[in-house]
């Protein structure tokens, strides 16, 4: 048995799939789990990101992005200060937003890999694309809210499996 990844819960039950890999089913909180016996090394999991079409003159992903930055952008004063947590090899968003007059840190590991960010505190966190690749989403989404000042906003877009089928 593995704990719960989101929830630390210990009510997990093995998931089968068809591709060989050991995945976990939380009874608690319903996610499914890669078991970490199968998480890539970390230069694997760069190369992977490298294929990522995050392109910052790329309209469509720009438009794409619009998701978030447009819903954040009403919440926000102007010269509010954010982080893009995990803004790859191309930031697109962070171009977003400083185009639009916010303040915004860079923190992505392999690309970005400024540790100076986890000693400050921002208006507004924006994590895209990236949450779905934590190997430890608690303990990850418990560091993003100890970034966020009172009252800040943490804006997350993911897209997570939600048919057990699609496994």
């Amino acid at each position: 048995m593995q704990d719960c990844i989101v929830c630390e819960s210990k009510l997990t039950k093995p998931f089968n799939t068809s591709d060989n890999l050991l995945y976990w089913d939380c009874n608690s909180c319903e996610v499914i789990f890669l078991d970490s016996k199968h998480h890539i090394d970390p230069a694997s999991e760069r190369e992977r990101y490298l294929e990522h079409k995050n392109i910052i003159q790329d309209t469509a992903y720009r438009d794409f992005l619009s998701k978030l930055t447009n819903p954040l952008k009403e919440k926000l004063s102007s010269g509010s200060c954010g982080l893009d947590f995990g803004c790859g090899h191309g930031p697109a968003l962070a171009d977003i937003l400083t185009k639009d007059g916010f303040e915004i840190e860079l923190y992505d590991p392999f690309f970005y890999p400024n540790k100076e960010i986890f000693s400050k505190i921002y208006d507004f966190i924006t994590c895209t694309e990236t949450a779905e690749h934590f190997f430890s989403p608690k303990k990850e989404f418990d560091i993003l809210n100890s970034l966020l000042k009172p009252k800040g906003w943490l804006g997350v877009m993911t897209c997570f499996l939600t048919e057990r089928e699609a496994f």
